[in-house]
């Protein structure tokens, strides 16, 4: 299924990650154990698409990343609501 926008391709990245957490909880509980070569194999594939996923779409693909995002967002709106503030009380002096 090919992907078409950023928000697909933020949300593909988001199940493998969802994806890489439970298989290693599975893993740990000896639900099933995946044999090396398939386990390579796995990771290989998801590190490729994620590495084309960020490159096309500019994704966040960890959690740091994400973090990263949010706080540069959050400061954007707190830059962008202070020049407002600026600006409006610039022209509304009494």
């Amino acid at each position: 299924m090919p992907i078409h926008s950023q928000a697909e391709a933020q949300h593909r990245a988001d199940r493998i990650d969802s994806f890489r957490a439970e298989l290693a909880v599975l893993e740990r509980e000896k639900v099933v154990v995946l044999p090396e070569e398939s386990r390579r194999a796995i990771d290989g594939y998801h590190a490729r698409l994620l590495a084309d996923l960020a490159a096309s779409f500019d994704i966040d693909t960890g959690l740091g990343q994400k973090r990263l995002s949010l706080g540069m967002k959050i400061a954007s709106f707190l830059g962008a609501l202070g020049l407002a503030a600026s600006v409006f009380f610039l022209f509304y002096q009494p």
